[in-house]
């Protein structure tokens, strides 16, 4: 949800430094009649300074939490997303974690929390499973696999990048981002994950 902070910067006492972005704070609310409501105090629960000290790391969290946005309707509460959310923070914090490979784990994670994840155990199909560690081919648009005697489909998605999305719907948000991705592994992962969100959002796919 969003709350107009009126007086921000008069009042000391009220926000105390709390307006800065990434920190899990107390807020205290007055829900408006429209669909902006005012933000009468708030103080920061917990900090991540490990986070706030680097621009890629910042860069991840603000494009997690904009795909969150657009994924969860607002004013609808979600305390399980709410603590993987946290628990994304404080991945971003862990110095052996690099950011773009969290940022294709948690997204995926995000997708499955919300009941939107992309089928990728089997073909959309037929329902055939790709053996362990074998190749298969992703339509954005149907969000499935679809083997060869299906008629294929656009984007061929390796073995490893398929299996390592797998296991971050389940819940593996860390291990699979501390995983030692390639540079093109990534950029398979960021591309499936792009052009199917833009299919769902009904958005053009950002660059």
């Amino acid at each position: 949800m969003s709350a107009l902070a009126r007086s921000a910067r008069k009042s000391k006492r009220r926000f105390a430094g709390a307006l800065e972005g990434f920190a899990l704070l107390d807020a205290e609310i007055a829900l408006g009649s429209g669909d902006l409501s005012g933000l009468r105090s708030a103080r920061v629960v917990r900090a991540f300074p490990g986070l706030l000290g680097d621009l890629e790391r910042m860069s991840v969290a603000g494009a997690l939490l904009r795909l969150c946005r657009e994924l969860v309707p607002e004013h609808v509460a979600d305390p399980e997303l709410f603590d993987e959310l946290l628990g994304m923070f404080e991945a971003l914090e862990l110095p052996d974690v690099v950011p773009s490979s969290l940022y294709v784990a948690f997204a995926i994670r995000l997708l499955a929390l919300t009941g939107l994840a992309p089928l990728l155990g089997a073909c959309g199909a037929c329902g055939k499973r790709p053996a362990a560690g074998r190749a298969a081919e992703f339509d954005a648009q149907r969000g499935c696999l679809v083997c060869q005697a299906c008629g294929g489909a656009g984007q061929k998605l390796r073995g490893v990048v398929r299996e390592r999305l797998l296991l971050a719907m389940q819940g593996d948000v860390v291990a699979v981002a501390q995983a030692g991705w390639q540079a093109d592994e990534q950029q398979e992962a960021r591309r499936l994950l792009e052009h199917f969100t833009a299919h769902r959002l009904q958005r053009a796919p950002r660059a």
